[in-house]
């Protein structure tokens, strides 16, 4: 799986993740501080299952953050920050034996 494709996956997967799901209905327009009333806490655990579902992936994805970038996309829209979070994100090394 591509790289934006993985991390549109992701980022849906914990959307639509219990308890509180948030998706469906699938809306990459609502912001994710205003609409779906992230704070600075919520969306910083939100983007740990982001990277936690990256890392994961095969193949794997590294996205790191940190607060400021968390703090910048509270007022992201899902879609934007996908974009976002495409350019902090890099292939996972592979494990050589």
């Amino acid at each position: 799986m591509g790289k934006l494709l993985a991390i549109a996956a992701a980022v849906t997967a914990e959307l639509s993740a219990p308890p509180g799901a948030k998706w469906p209905p699938n809306n990459l327009n609502k912001v994710m501080g205003a609409d779906y009333r992230f704070d600075e806490n919520t969306l910083a655990l939100f983007l740990t299952g982001v990277s936690e579902r990256l890392r994961s992936a095969t193949p794997a994805y590294l996205f790191a953050f940190e607060r400021d970038f968390v703090k910048a996309n509270l007022a992201s829209s899902v879609g934007l920050l996908i974009g976002n979070i495409e350019r902090k994100t890099t292939a996972a090394a592979p494990l050589v034996a």
